[in-house]
């Protein structure tokens, strides 16, 4: 064998073509690529130049009738119809395409690209890899001789094996998609770079007559790489050409910072299968509750806050599941390490079958899902959570599911999904109850607060509201001082610290009528609202009704719930646990007897019912007053709980109707003919200058030795905001106010802020009472029950007409609020004190109404605060809400009373 004389010496016994007889034609592979690859392009583009000359001669052709008739005939192309006809074929040809590498065919198993543009396509990448490694294999068989040359440019085609594998089906999650990407980008950099760097080092520099060339195998090539591009650089191997040191610098400025980007993202990549990516692993004995949707920190920290407080009686043994898309940011993660024992997180979706295995959906107590109340779109909002319903139930159609929504249109196609369960699934309408709450609280003042308060745990310390002395029922006649100067802020922390329990009544209030219980409930401590009995419709059929303060003909049967306000649940088995033959005596019980209340023998034995006879005065009252209130109307939801009222003495709403509401609406929109409309005014024409508010402000000052007699002659501004803390800018002098929660703070005590973290609280409470938001709609909307709530959900409206007999069915129970006088008419405040236990007494017998709270003015509460006074200005005429005061506590002459009662018709 001869042996080439351009070899180094230490390589004189080798060469890399045992036929290279001392002569290397490496340039003849290498010159017939780029010939290939430029002649190519010059025929490429000499086609392209021919084919647009041809197309401008037979435009020119084609201006007479005659060659445009002929030319159609004979379907050639001309002017934009040619251009049309070379885009059809493209067309053909990447539909072909698309057929081949679709994987579903053996043709579709190889790689194959089309582009749009031929020269472009020439000088891809693809392209030229085929072109520097087919061509010189057909080369070599024509010189019989072969050359190593760019045979590792094969390794670059490993980049589209992603997208073979997606054609394939093989991978669909993104994160795989992603994985399989970064890694064959990975492998194909480093092995095309491992091989230009093994071919230099064994063939050696050309302008050095080969003299610098090393033994150099594949392994090290690619190690030596590794090494390169980590910066680890061992030196054990180094190139010694100066081709291949060349190129290791250029691998270092644009390879490190291809490498570098790649490695992080691996990592998060790798390293996402974190606490957020795991299984759910339910302990036994414990419950989970799914909690899905508008998942963000500002919407979840009221919700939890009331969620998982520590009032709750089945927080304890409660786990709660948050999934949504999004990896936690900081926020969230805060509000997770502040209910670590409670609050887990899940990254997944809620319409993936895989996500809900791993939070075990079948095996959920409830499904919580929260709507977005600040979304522009509120119907795709909606879309969204009803999707997530269908998901749901198509997964487990046993779970209980509690979802928000934001219009109440949308009702009706929850009540069609299959699985859904009418008595114990729940939809909470954002729009019906929110303004339901303003719409009554322009009726009654301070109702919003009032209700807000009994639907929600209290967040903040009550041990001191424990600490204070409490007087028992029947010793009320030694009223206590310190009671009576008591700060406002304590007596409206002990209102707002009451909240809402669901329990059985005991046989002893079987036969009992609502009156009768009420008065027993007041006795033993607690306020009696509503009572959930079973009850048979026109057609036979049985189902669960709620009745806010039921008329007489109500009486109480075995299986009936009460729903009951008390401090705590402590206070609430007082009822579930009293025995009329324990404690046939009930208006002198102590304290400690009433904590020692427990269940006894007499309650096994449920054959017995004791009926007390309780003198109960029928005495309704009357109001001739006449009132009305301004409402502004962008919504028609707003309207129900107005409309569906049935009052006596309730105020004339007269609403301003928006421009969107055309007049043949109105008919369909008034029902009751108690609602006057007036057109709608631009903001602008409402702007007062200057002078204007100095004139007004005069007359205001005028007019303060006016004294107004009637009892809602005005009403507060309810103010609504999104934000709980831009509660502070509502009223003046309230900045120091900024850093309570909003349920304690002035403009809300005093029923003129509302905010969205409201309906937060309704929301946790339906979780843990079941009835509990349909005991708020009879409150707003009257009987509200699931078959009209159908029937108005698929369009229909209340009919004009109103029989004697349809007015007579009707259940329904009103909040007013009224000075004593119209309670107690014949008394003399001034000089006969009257206490809360007095006044819930007398107005029960009465008017069968049931107290439930006062309207006090500020300067009646500070006269009677030993606490310091502050500097800052107090309007003195703003009223607070003070709910279930202390029964031994004294009402002021200038008190308004909240109370409850069932809407008697007159003459009844």
């Amino acid at each position: 064998m001869t042996i080439c004389p351009a070899c180094s010496p230490e390589h004189s016994n080798k060469s890399l073509d045992p036929l290279c007889n001392g002569e290397r034609i490496w340039t003849t592979f290498l010159f017939t690529s780029f010939g290939i690859l430029l002649g190519g392009w010059i025929i490429i583009f000499i086609y392209e130049v021919l084919s647009e000359l041809c197309v401008k001669l037979q435009n020119i052709r084609s201006h007479g009738t005659k060659e445009n008739t002929r030319l159609k005939q004979m379907n050639l192309p001309h002017g934009d119809d040619a251009a049309d006809y070379d885009c059809n074929w493209l067309q053909e040809i990447k539909s072909w395409d698309n057929n081949i590498i679709s994987g579903q065919t053996k043709m579709g198993k190889t790689f194959f690209a089309v582009a749009k543009s031929k020269r472009r396509f020439w000088f891809s990448l693809y392209s030229i890899v085929d072109i520097f490694t087919i061509s010189p294999s057909f080369l070599a068989f024509y010189l019989n001789r072969t050359w190593m040359g760019f045979r590792f440019l094969r390794a670059l085609p490993l980049m589209s094996i992603p997208n073979i594998l997606q054609y394939m089906g093989v991978i669909e999650r993104p994160r795989k998609i992603r994985i399989a990407q970064l890694a064959s980008k990975f492998i194909a950099l480093l092995l095309t770079a491992s091989g230009f760097v093994h071919l230099v080092e064994n063939s050696g520099d050309f302008f050095c007559d080969y003299c610098n060339a090393q033994e150099l195998d594949a392994f090290n090539a690619v190690y030596f790489m590794i090494i390169t591009m980590t910066t680890v650089g061992y030196g054990d191997f180094s190139c010694k050409t100066y081709i291949g040191k060349s190129f290791v610098i250029l691998s270092l400025m644009g390879g490190l910072t291809i490498f570098a980007t790649m490695i992080p993202e691996f990592s998060n990549l790798f390293g996402s299968k974190g606490p957020y990516f795991d299984r759910y692993h339910r302990v036994k004995g414990r419950r989970h509750v799914i909690i899905c949707g508008h998942t963000t920190p500002h919407s979840l920290a009221a919700f939890l806050r009331d969620f998982l407080h520590k009032g709750r009686e089945k927080m304890e043994k409660l786990d709660v599941l948050i999934i949504d898309r999004k990896v936690p940011d900081i926020e969230m993660e805060a509000i997770l390490k502040r209910y670590y024992a409670k609050l887990q997180y899940f990254v997944g979706s809620i319409m993936n079958i895989a996500d809900l295995q791993r939070v075990q959906a079948d095996k959920a107590t409830a499904c919580l899902i929260i709507a977005n109340k600040e979304c522009q779109d509120a119907s795709s909002d909606d879309s969204a959570n009803i999707m997530r319903v269908i998901s749901l139930k198509n997964f487990n159609q046993r779970i209980r599911i509690i979802l928000q929504l934001l219009q109440y249109h949308n009702k009706l196609n929850v009540a069609s999904i299959p699985g859904w369960n009418m008595e114990s699934d729940e939809v909470i309408c954002i729009a019906e109850l929110k303004l339901g709450l303003i719409g009554m609280s322009c009726i009654v003042t301070g109702f919003a607060t009032m209700m807000t308060n009994i639907f929600r745990m209290s967040s903040y310390n009550i041990q001191k509201i424990h600490d204070m002395p409490s007087i028992c029922f029947g010793n009320e006649d030694n009223p206590d001082e310190s009671t009576q100067a008591w700060s406002w802020r304590d007596l409206y922390h002990r209102g707002a610290g009451m909240k809402l329990y669901l329990e059985e009544l005991p046989p002893s209030f079987y036969g009992k009528s609502f009156a009768e219980s009420a008065l027993v409930c007041f006795k033993l401590g607690v306020m009696l609202l509503a009572i959930e009995k079973e009850r048979k419709d026109e057609h036979g059929n049985t189902r669960i009704a709620v009745d806010v303060v039921p008329c007489d003909d109500c009486i109480i049967i075995r299986g009936s719930r009460a729903f009951i306000v008390c401090m705590s649940s402590e206070d609430a088995n007082r009822v579930k646990y009293y025995c009329s033959i324990c404690y046939p005596i009930i208006d002198n019980l102590t304290e400690l007897q009433l904590a020692r209340m427990r269940v006894c023998f007499h309650a096994r034995s449920t054959d017995w019912v004791q009926n007390e006879e309780m003198p109960i005065i029928d005495q309704p009252g009357d109001s001739e007053e006449s009132e009305h209130a301004i409402v502004t109307i962008h919504d028609a939801d707003v309207t129900r709980p107005l409309m569906t009222q049935q009052s006596e003495r309730i105020c004339t709403p007269c609403y301003q109707r928006s421009n969107t509401f055309l007049d043949e609406d109105m008919s369909s929109f008034d029902s009751t003919g108690m609602f006057y409309f007036t057109p709608s005014r631009n903001i602008q024409d409402a702007v007062l200058d200057v002078n204007s508010l100095r004139e007004y402000h005069n007359i205001r000052h005028r007019s303060k030795t006016v004294q107004d007699g009637g009892v809602q002659c005005k009403h507060p501004l309810q103010f609504r905001d999104p934000i709980d803390s831009n509660v502070q800018y509502v009223e003046q002098g309230h900045t120091d106010e900024a850093d309570l929660p909003f349920f304690l703070t002035t403009p809300f005590a005093s029923g003129t802020a509302f905010a969205d973290s409201v309906l937060d609280c309704i929301l946790s409470c339906a979780y843990y009472n079941e009835n509990a938001v349909n005991l708020l709609r009879n409150i707003l909307m009257g009987g509200i029950d699931p078959q009209l709530e159908e029937i108005l959900a698929e369009g229909k409206r209340f009919e004009q007409c109103q029989t004697p007999k349809m007015l007579k069915n009707r259940r329904r129970a009103r909040v007013i609020i009224l000075a004593i006088q119209d309670l107690i008419p014949n008394i003399d405040t001034r000089t006969e004190p009257v206490t809360f236990s007095s006044l819930f007494i007398e107005s029960l017998g009465r008017h069968r109404m049931v107290v439930m709270g006062i309207y006090r003015r500020l300067d009646v509460l500070f006269q009677k605060d030993p606490s310091p006074k502050s500097d800052r200005p107090v309007d003195y005429n703003k009223r607070i809400v003070i709910y279930y005061p202390p029964y031994n506590y004294e009402i002021d002459p200038s008190d308004l009373v909240y109370a409850m009662q069932h809407s008697h018709l007159k003459g009844d």
